[in-house]
């Protein structure tokens, strides 16, 4: 605890040492499953530091008393590459840590959107027989987008069942869009992934498909900096019931309030989370996200063992963001309580 608050890690990555296992001894057919298996022979991935805090909950356990965190929310999308099979042995490994360390632990499923009905079963399954109450995905995968209609009935079932989405761009998916120059694809290409992720499921999911959450990785990829942008490009769709006929694109956010767009805007922003992750710690874009997105819709996020794996770094984040916070309401929602109320977990 940090001045009396719960702290909830919303971005916390753990791979139960079964599915290591299992992994090893599959057969792929998609080539992004055999780069996920390749990796993890590969000795010198092995040896990281990162793969092996990745692997060893004492480790985790150690990390989060010495941060501070009291909850992490353990998810592992980045392994929907792997298939079906391998996601349920994940899950059913996060199920036991969980129930190992009932205190610690809140566990989100990965359930791949691609297997059409039996991707629909696994998320009955982990909801029913786990008792999971969030599940986590990609941005994309196989090449379809999260507004794609064929996938309607996996969202429609996920948000009957009440669970949450958390949402990571591809960790496997080397080269995409600005490519390996510079690394790019793991800082600002990754980062446009989440952000056109986002719009997508703004624009073309949240619209067709009621009673969704979404918890967004990395601040959404830059949403406190870009939303002005895409309101400005924003034409509401049908079910808004909003006379479309005179807006012209692009506008000014006055003409985005005369045109009445707000009210329906705010209410799908209000299905929107963000964890404060992935930017190494800068301290500067937290009171910059809360003045853009509120500091309701905002949860903190460490991104272990990947962006942070030292226990002084994660610290100096936490403290640094709860003092830069002021307000003990904010500080309360933003580093533990927005989380606990989006799970319905009591503390």
């Amino acid at each position: 605890m940090l001045g009396g608050d719960t702290i909830v890690d919303a971005h916390f990555h753990h791979v139960p040492l079964a599915v290591y296992a299992k992994l090893d001894v599959s057969t792929f057919e998609r080539e992004e499953a055999r780069r996920l298996q390749n990796k993890n022979r590969d000795p010198g991935y092995a040896a990281s530091r990162a793969n092996k805090l990745l692997r060893d909950l004492d480790a985790t356990l150690a990390f989060m008393d010495e941060v501070g965190i009291d909850i992490a929310m353990l998810q592992m999308p980045s392994w929907s590459v792997a298939g079906l099979e391998i996601c349920k042995t994940l899950n059913d490994g996060l199920s036991r840590a969980e129930k190992e360390n009932p205190e610690r632990f809140l566990p989100v499923a990965t359930v791949p959107y691609i297997f059409g009905q039996a991707s629909i079963d696994e998320l009955t399954r982990i909801h029913d027989e786990l008792g999971f109450k969030g599940v986590s995905i990609l941005t994309s995968q196989a090449d379809i987008r999260l507004d794609d209609p064929s996938l309607r009935p996996w969202f429609k079932k996920a948000a009957a069942l009440g669970l949450v989405i958390l949402v990571h761009p591809p960790t496997q998916a080397k080269g995409i869009w600005g490519g390996t120059k510079w690394n790019m694809d793991s800082s600002v290409s990754r980062q446009y992934e989440n952000v056109k992720c986002f719009t997508e499921v703004l624009h073309g999911l949240l619209p067709e498909v009621e009673g969704l959450r979404f918890l967004f990785s990395h601040f959404g990829g830059g949403v406190p900096s870009l939303l002005g942008r895409i309101k400005s490009w924003y034409r509401p769709p049908p079910q808004a019931g909003i006379d479309a006929t005179d807006i012209e694109l692009p506008m000014t956010m006055w003409e985005f309030e005369e045109h009445g767009l707000a009210p329906y805007f705010d209410r799908l922003m209000r299905q929107c989370w963000f964890d404060m992750a992935g930017t190494g710690g800068v301290l500067s874009e937290v009171p910059h996200a809360m003045s853009v997105i509120s500091s309701e819709r905002l949860a903190f996020g460490t991104d272990y063992p990947h962006e942070f794996s030292r226990a002084r770094d994660a610290r100096a984040y936490l403290q640094g963001a709860a003092a830069l916070i002021g307000d003990p309401g904010a500080r309360k929602n933003m580093l533990g309580g927005n989380v606990l109320s989006l799970f319905g977990v009591a503390r």
